[in-house]
């Protein structure tokens, strides 16, 4: 008894040091951290909104014309900025195009033939009054009629023109005479100032007033000053006539004041056609590409530099805020998504927290890894001058994309995995303004996920990373094929080489950066479940020395579990690994246990309840001794989980039997399991496993209908108990449970035909060695 208190008292002091040199526990740390997912969805909206926001990365220095650079400025994108000298004279040009408009008065004749014969009447039917008059009388209808003559010429009727007009009597003759002759005059083209047209050197646009009709004018030699249309006239009146010279005279000079030009210059019209000529010019652009050096640092800045350098300045300006909102609009929308569409592994708020904050993590980590890898490799790409090596987005290729796959998949399961592709494919393609990196990383991470979906052992992610950098390959030769990038052959075969690269690396980067996010998030991958497997790991050699009979069950409920989470579809190797380590609590009163008792049962001298109470005890040193050893909080829960709050019916039924009156009736919570019942399908499976496992041992001929019968009866059992109730094993399930449990005993227990000439049966009698003395 002495001793038993002393070595209870030895490890208290171990613990409570434990306590003091670490404080509270690791797992205290991540519950807070965990508590809420706000503070991680302000973290990566943050973050992420920076990555997607050009403006927040990329600041151009005011420059002068004339100045020396003092950096090397790239275009960050694919850009286009007007030339606006470019457009103007472009426009300038298109205006100049458009020819002179003027218009000819083709109504002019019409007008002048109805103004003569208006006037000639009236003065016609003035000459008799005029003969009967005299005196004053005579002066006032002489004034009178100028009026008349002015008022229906539209011209200036001197005192000679009229005594001209009176000598001839308005005759029609002369009125036929200078009608003609000042219509043939008004229907030639007629311009004010002739030189004005000439100098332009260039055809005229002639429209007609009346007529409609529009011609291109090339030859202006027929057209005519108004001294030339005064010259022609009079020849026109000395053709048409033969009058006296003095009068020929007076009617040349009353006829050339009729004469106008009929051609006149248009301004406005003009001015009109080239300001719709000038808008109708599309502005120049220059299109500049990602990555192409605009200025070098101790260069001059050209006008052509300075006006990229603004462009870009204001486009910096511009993204200022609007870009702001837009990179935190889309950033909240992938969060959401994120969050809605996450199914994480284990149910449970807290897990659904843990997933969101692990998965953006990764996420965010790796879009961070890709700017500072892309910046790194541009960097490179300027120092190289060979071809191929100064091509910066080959070395995009090179980027290990599918990591962002490889890890959600190990840490979670297939759909996170598919979900945080997409996002983070969407992200990329938004961050670097270049579809082809969107889509090679998607494929990238697909083939990641079809990859490691088939493989289960150790060698997994070194296959992995052949199989991406195969996928890669070839999804490199579709996108240089598709958008004719194959020529040069040195710059196709280097993306060919990166893309490969990017792949194979995958698995070292995996294999880097997978123990933190077990550590940090408490996860249990495959690959650290067969690390767990193997067999000499201290406390499972231990087991085996020590206790070789738990050690033996637990082997063979691995292998029921193992079988049975494959006919059903759940993780057949935690389930395994965690079956090794079920019974670990038993390492501390190991012959109290059936299995490995030899000769006398211990069991026999105590009392049912303190049998129970030894038999459930293996379940909380079960958890200390895990918790010790750090294994993965899953397998720690499966030690409780795996007895669930069943009843420990031998020594129920023993207490039953030898119940003693004066001490109460005797209850099953006395003897049952502490809980809780199997939370996971994996713990289901192992309760079930671990229950007809210890079963099958009980049978004399474990034929197949014997153990069919047996592992019916068991199961039904612990389904009647309510043991199944909180996890989510389907009838469906344990049909296919049963039928797994039925073919790994069958193999174990299978028939053996006898030795001949052995009889293992018959007792052996002790040899007796004589003392030679």
């Amino acid at each position: 008894m002495g001793t038993e208190n002393g070595s209870k008292a030895k490890k208290e002091k171990r613990e409570a040091s434990r306590r003091g040199r670490k404080g509270f526990r690791r797992s205290d740390f991540f519950d807070l951290a965990y508590s809420s997912p706000w503070p991680w969805v302000g973290l990566f909206l943050g973050a992420t909104t920076a990555l997607l926001t050009p403006g927040l990365i990329y600041r151009v220095q005011p420059s002068e014309l004339g100045q020396i650079a003092t950096v090397t400025v790239r275009a960050p994108h694919d850009f286009s900025y007007e030339d606006e000298v470019t457009t103007a004279a472009r426009r300038e040009e298109a205006a100049q195009a458009i020819l002179e408009v003027y218009h000819f008065n083709d109504a002019a004749t019409t007008d002048a033939r109805n103004r003569i014969a208006s006037a000639f009447e009236a003065g016609r039917a003035s000459v008799v009054a005029l003969e009967t008059l005299e005196g004053a009388e005579l002066e006032s209808a002489v004034t009178e009629l100028m009026g008349v003559l002015r008022e229906r010429l539209g011209v200036t009727v001197g005192e000679k023109d009229l005594e001209f007009l009176l000598d001839k009597e308005f005759s029609v003759e002369v009125e036929q005479v200078l009608t003609r002759a000042v219509t043939n005059v008004l229907t030639r083209d007629i311009v004010g100032n002739k030189e004005r047209l000439l100098a332009s050197g260039r055809p005229i646009r002639r429209r007609r007033d009346v007529a409609k009709t529009t011609q291109i004018r090339r030859d202006f030699s027929n057209v005519l000053t108004t001294e030339e249309a005064h010259e022609l006239l009079q020849v026109q009146l000395a053709s048409l006539s033969d009058l006296r010279r003095a009068e020929w005279r007076a009617l040349s000079e009353l006829g050339s004041r009729l004469i106008e030009p009929t051609l006149r210059f248009d301004y406005a019209e003009t001015e009109r056609l080239r300001a719709q000529a000038r808008e109708e010019v599309d502005p120049v652009y220059f299109h500049v590409r990602r990555g192409k050096t605009i200025v070098r640092a101790g260069d001059e800045i050209t006008p052509n530099v300075l006006r990229q350098l603004e462009f870009l300045a204001k486009e910096t300006s511009h993204w200022g805020l609007a870009g702001l909102i837009g990179a935190a609009l889309l950033a909240g929308v992938l969060l959401f998504v994120q969050w809605y569409l996450l199914r994480p592994v284990r149910v449970g708020e807290a897990w659904r927290r843990q997933s969101f904050a692990m998965v953006g993590l990764i996420v965010v980590g790796h879009l961070a890894f890709a700017r500072v890898t892309f910046f790194v490799a541009r960097l490179f790409a300027e120092q190289m001058i060979m071809v191929p090596f100064n091509n910066a987005s080959s070395y995009f290729y090179a980027m290990p994309f599918a990591a962002v796959a490889v890890l959600v998949l190990l840490l979670e399961h297939t759909p996170t995995a598919l979900l945080a592709s997409v996002i983070f494919g969407v992200a990329l393609g938004v961050m670097t303004g270049n579809l082809q990196i969107a889509i090679f990383s998607l494929v990238s991470c697909l083939a990641a996920i079809l990859g490691l979906f088939q493989y289960k052992r150790r060698t997994a992610l070194f296959k992995l990373g052949l199989l991406v950098g195969s996928v890669n390959f070839v999804t490199v030769l579709a996108i240089d094929l598709l958008t004719g990038r194959y020529f040069p052959p040195s710059t196709f075969s280097f993306d060919l080489f990166c893309a490969f690269v990017g792949g194979a690396s995958v698995s070292i980067v995996v294999s880097f950066l997978l123990p933190a996010f077990e550590l940090l998030f408490h996860r249990t991958t495959d690959i650290r479940l067969l690390e767990l497997s193997n067999q000499n790991v201290p406390v499972l050699r231990r087991l085996a020395l020590e206790a070789p009979g738990t050690y033996h069950h637990s082997m063979v409920v691995g292998s029921l579990a193992e079988a049975a989470a494959e006919s059903i579809g759940a993780n057949s190797v935690f389930c395994r690994t965690a079956a090794m380590y079920h019974d670990i609590g038993k390492l501390t009163k190991i012959n109290y246990f059936v299995e490995n008792q030899i000769g006398l049962n211990k069991h026999d001298n105590l009392s049912p309840r303190m049998s129970a109470l030894i038999i459930g005890s293996h379940v909380k040193e079960g958890i200390e001794m895990a918790k010790e050893m750090n294994l993965p909080q899953e397998i720690i829960d499966i030690i409780p989980q795996h007895h669930g709050t069943k009843l420990i019916t031998y020594f129920y039924e023993k207490a039953k039997v030898n119940q003693d009156p004066a001490l109460g009736a005797v209850t099953e919570e006395e003897y049952r399991y502490p809980g809780p019942k199997p939370q996971t399908k994996e713990a289901g499976i192992i309760m079930l496993a671990d229950a007809v496992e210890a079963a099958s041992r009980t049978l004399d001929e474990p034929s197949p209908a014997r153990l069919k019968g047996l592992i019916r009866q068991i199961i039904d059992y612990v389904f009647l108990d309510g043991q199944l109730n909180e996890c989510a094993l389907t009838l469906r399930d344990l049909e296919k449970i049963a039928q797994s449990f039925l073919r790994v005993l069958m193999g174990i227990h299978h028939h053996r035909v006898s030795y001949p000439g052995f009889d293992f049966e018959k007792q052996v009698e002790p040899v007796v060695l004589q003392n030679s003395r």
